[in-house]
């Protein structure tokens, strides 16, 4: 690079005369002449602040030899400063001078620009400034624009997988929950599809209960009025009597027949929504028992003391009791529950609140709001008797309670066994057996109930398994 400073007073020290011509080679390895013509000193400065700029655009390349030598021209004015091909002509005295100035310029002009790194060099390991060719340049911008791509392909990978581990998580979720989702719904289409005809068919049972209790009563009575007349007349008479209970008796038996009827179409579609809900079977349920101990410490933590497992009956035998009980267990109506009574021969369970249960739970409410208050007829298959060991609905009909037998009931709780019921003829459903929990069954015998809340053991919770 050429110093304005230097070719400033180089051009002074050459005052007085009248043409001049000047050679710079520059880092391109161009040789420029320079003539100058008139007015040497007086375009002096001028001339070699323009004559620094043109040679730092020529060494930066950023003009070509062509476009540099015409620039020059333009920056000469009227002719006076321009190139020529003309060899460089000497003056001893203005040469000497020249040299003189140069020699004394020069060193001081080095030290200054070797500092000074220029843009197209890199310092090295000694400090000083190692200037690049072309091609060390051009190895140079590839190796960073091949390190450019590395960084940009790692970094786009990066995301490529976390977007897909997002992806593969959010479709695996969604397609669950969706899952859920329209299971739930066709559950609940079910349903709504089965409430008419299950409302249908217990309006028509409660009408042919209300028969059955009209037509009872009249026989009661006919029969009443028999025996009265009986002891007044002769036998004649009293066989005469004798036509108005039998009339009523066989209407009672064609009224029994007729809901039989009935009753059939409640178990088959009770055993359709069974096998649709809960499967084909077997189905058991399991109950987790706890006793009371310390009051206190027994509101604070329920563990349970143990399980007891129900078998149910299968779907031919009792599908409608089996279903609504199932469908207690399952939306969790016995949760918080008690057995409450030991009668002997049967442990009896229900909604009766214990130490364990939460406070402000209506445990019969419940049992009403969700319309499994009670079955809809009383069902009853000679082959599931009351043995021991066995579980049956208390009621009539079967209600919220249930017990275990724990000796043989088939006689008391079969068909007949209790007259004092509207029906005789009647039997508490037979529905389940204990598979497992026998040991905690003895100590439940033997626990000593009473009508508070510490007298009664708790059902913590029942639940289907398979």
């Amino acid at each position: 690079m050429v110093s304005p400073s230097f070719v400033e007073a180089s051009l002074r020290a050459l005052s007085g005369t009248t043409r001049c011509f000047i050679h710079l080679k520059l880092p391109n390895r161009h040789t420029t002449v320079i003539k100058i013509e008139n007015r040497v000193e007086t375009q002096a400065h001028s001339i070699s602040s323009e004559l620094l700029r043109i040679d730092e655009q020529s060494t930066m390349g950023r003009i070509s030899p062509s476009a540099r030598e015409k620039r020059l021209t333009v920056a000469a004015g009227s002719g006076d400063l321009h190139p020529v091909s003309t060899p460089i002509p000497t003056c001893p005295s203005n040469t000497a001078r020249f040299h003189l100035l140069r020699s004394d310029y020069m060193p001081k002009y080095s030290q200054r620009t070797e500092s000074i790194p220029r843009r197209n060099s890199s310092l090295s390991s000694t400090g000083v400034g190692k200037s690049f060719s072309g091609v060390e340049l051009a190895k140079r911008k590839a190796r960073q624009l091949r390190r450019r791509r590395i960084v940009s392909g790692v970094i786009t990978a990066f995301v490529a997988l976390i977007s897909g581990a997002l992806g593969f998580f959010a479709f695996k979720f969604g397609t669950e929950y969706v899952l859920q989702r329209e299971e739930e719904i066709r559950q609940a289409v079910r349903e709504q599809e089965f409430r008419p005809l299950m409302e249908q068919y217990r309006q028509q049972i409660d009408v042919l209960l209300r028969d059955q209790t009209y037509l009872q009563e009249r026989l009661k009575h006919a029969e009443a009025m028999s025996q009265t007349r009986i002891v007044h007349t002769t036998e004649t008479d009293r066989i005469y009597q004798l036509q108005d209970p039998i009339n009523a008796s066989n209407q009672l038996a064609a009224h029994q027949a007729y809901g039989g009827q009935y009753a059939q179409g409640i178990q088959q579609l009770s055993r359709q929504m069974l096998i649709e809900k809960f499967g084909a079977g077997p189905y058991r349920v399991e109950m987790h028992i706890a006793f009371p101990g310390n009051a206190q410490s027994a509101v604070s933590s329920a563990s349970p003391n143990g399980k007891l497992v129900f078998e149910m009956a299968s779907a031919d035998q009792m599908p409608h009791t089996v279903y609504t009980f199932l469908a207690r267990v399952s939306k969790g109506l016995y949760d918080g529950c008690s057995f409450y009574h030991n009668a002997g021969h049967v442990l009896v369970a229900g909604a009766t609140s214990n130490v364990h249960t939460q406070q402000g739970v209506d445990l019969r409410g419940r049992f009403v709001q969700s319309g499994l208050e009670k079955i809809h007829y009383q069902e009853y298959d000679p082959t599931y008797p009351h043995k021991e060991w066995t579980v049956g609905l208390a009621g009539r009909p079967g209600g919220t309670e249930f017990y275990i037998n724990t000796r043989d009931n088939s006689i008391d709780h079969g068909p007949g066994g209790q007259t004092w019921h509207e029906d005789p003829t009647q039997a508490d459903p037979c529905f389940a057996r204990v598979v497992a929990g026998f040991d905690l069954m003895e100590r439940m015998q033997s626990f000593q109930y009473n009508k508070s809340i510490e007298g009664r053991v708790a059902l913590l919770e029942a639940r289907i398994v398979s």
